[in-house]
């Protein structure tokens, strides 16, 4: 083999080495990350073809075996940025509820003083016979 054509070859098997070595950070970044391990999210995320992937049994058994782990009910601990936005939203939506319930009480409230008021209205009207002041 010519130099140049050893040269070449040794490029290409060590371009596809950094191309495997990303596809395997890619699935560990989206499996913690929480994100589907497809093919196309897959190839996206470490800037390979989809066809790299799937022509290599080794990555296409690495994706099935992440796409069965995405399928078990997972005991796994939610990720801290998960974490953080499930207190984020469970905070949020107690301060609305509370909110909701305190609005509550005040329109009670103020539909028991308009009703008062309309009441004593309706008895300072002239010209109202006592039974339609009562009523």
């Amino acid at each position: 083999m010519s130099r140049q054509i050893s040269a070449l070859v040794e490029s290409a098997a060590a371009r596809s080495q950094d191309a495997r070595r990303r596809v395997l950070a890619a699935v560990r970044s989206l499996e913690r990350r929480g994100e589907p391990v497809s093919l196309a999210a897959l190839a996206k995320a470490a800037g390979v073809s989809r066809t790299f992937i799937y022509d290599s049994s080794e990555l296409r058994a690495l994706v099935d075996a992440a796409r069965q782990r995405e399928a078990r009910p997972s005991s796994a601990p939610v990720a801290a940025r998960e974490r953080s936005s499930l207190a984020s939203l469970k905070a949020r939506i107690d301060n609305i509820m509370s909110d909701n319930r305190r609005l509550r009480e005040e329109l009670a409230s103020a539909n028991e003083d308009n009703a008062r008021l309309r009441g004593a209205l309706r008895r300072q009207r002239p010209g109202r016979s006592e039974e339609e002041a009562r009523s």
